[in-house]
């Protein structure tokens, strides 16, 4: 697990030149998968005209790399985010763990009010792709923002969006990349990632997929688990 670091400890802010380095950096150091707990609003009226379309696209294809990306906190309204919204990159919109009236959450196991939705202005693209888990979280902290949510100075804060859900499914697919190497001999790809999504709209009833708030579905280890039976007859624990 590596940690690289790109953006200030006080606020959490950088530019596109540093998330870009960033994106080199993994590159250069073989990662497998990819969190991009970070973003900001798509202005970009074709994917192939944002910055951040050609280093995703070189690491997914090139690399074999899976980029995971937040879908963004700026909903309910549609707001996606980039690198988010990229074609190539897995993005994730946060649902919610436990109930909360304030709108910004919702009751638990829906999407959260705060979960970046779609469209993506290009259109014909679901987004976000799939959803996990992202209110509420103890997370480690830092700057400006240690006492901003419990009123109560510290390291670790109770967090809420979709920064905390990302990791989670990249923390899945992880599992999952490891276990296609063992079980298959083989490398657990994009295209892949995709047909497993597919599996998730189904595994939880889903008629629309294209409705710009959940995608696919959450990804989930039951959904792995299904996808593999169904496909190579494999029945995992």
């Amino acid at each position: 697990l590596i940690d690289i670091k790109a953006l200030d400890y006080v606020m959490g802010l950088g530019t596109d030149a540093q998330l870009l380095k960033l994106l080199q950096d993994a590159i250069n150091i073989g990662a497998d998968v990819v969190n991009a707990s970070w973003g900001g609003s798509e202005t970009y009226s074709a994917p192939e005209d944002d910055p951040y379309y050609k280093p995703v696209k070189t690491m997914v294809e090139d690399y074999g790399m899976l980029f995971v990306a937040s879908s963004g906190d700026s909903g309910p309204g549609p707001s996606p985010s980039t690198p988010a919204a990229m074609p190539y990159a897995i993005s994730v919109g946060s649902i919610n763990a436990v109930s909360n009236d304030n709108p910004a959450f919702g009751p638990a196991g829906y999407v959260s009010g705060f979960s970046g939705r779609g469209p993506v202005p290009w259109g014909g693209q679901i987004y976000p792709y799939t959803t996990s888990y992202g209110a509420v979280f103890a997370s480690a902290i830092t700057g400006w923002m240690r006492g901003s949510y419990t009123g109560v100075v510290g390291n670790y804060q109770a967090l809420a969006g979709t920064s905390m859900s990302a990791p989670v499914v990249s923390g899945l697919l992880a599992i999952m990349r490891q276990a296609h190497a063992s079980i298959l001999g083989k490398k657990l790809l994009f295209e892949e990632v995709m047909e497993i999504l597919k599996v998730a709209q189904d595994y939880w009833g889903i008629d629309d997929p294209n409705n710009n708030e959940y995608g696919y579905g959450p990804l989930t280890w039951g959904v792995y688990v299904k996808y593999m039976e169904d496909k190579y007859s494999v029945r995992l624990g």
